[in-house]
């Protein structure tokens, strides 16, 4: 039933839009009853009753919507984490190299080659490090 997989959707993105908005506002005593409300009637239509009544497709619907809204909000949310947390690092990195001038990869050529010549005599185990 596409209209409760629809219906599940929109509480989903409707309960974080809540939530949202009354951390934005500052206004989360004055809207935790309808946080409440809403968490409940998803937690009642989306998990329990699903379980209670696997046949009937409008509860089965309305689960399969929670879901989807649930991994779409996963998604949004892991990419924006991964995106500040790499802009972050290699950020701060690159700031960090071009300040001290440092080059962490020693990608430059020298005009020598890297070759080092090894000799097949023993060494003790310090020389070797």
């Amino acid at each position: 039933m596409d209209a409760a997989k629809s219906l599940g959707f929109l509480s989903g993105l409707s309960l974080l839009f809540l939530v949202l908005g009354s951390l934005w506002a500052h206004a989360a005593p004055i809207t935790l009853p309808f946080i409440a409300g809403l968490f409940l009637s998803n937690l009642l239509l989306g998990v329990l009753l699903p379980k209670v009544f696997p046949k009937n497709p409008f509860f089965s619907g309305f689960h399969n919507g929670i879901q989807e809204f649930g991994k779409k909000a996963n998604f949004a949310v892991v990419s924006a984490a991964l995106v500040a947390v790499y802009l972050l690092g290699v950020g701060v990195t690159w700031g960090f190299s071009k300040i001290t001038g440092k080059n962490f990869l020693r990608m430059k050529a020298t005009g020598k080659s890297s070759w080092v010549d090894v000799s097949q005599k023993k060494r003790n185990f310090e020389e070797m490090f």
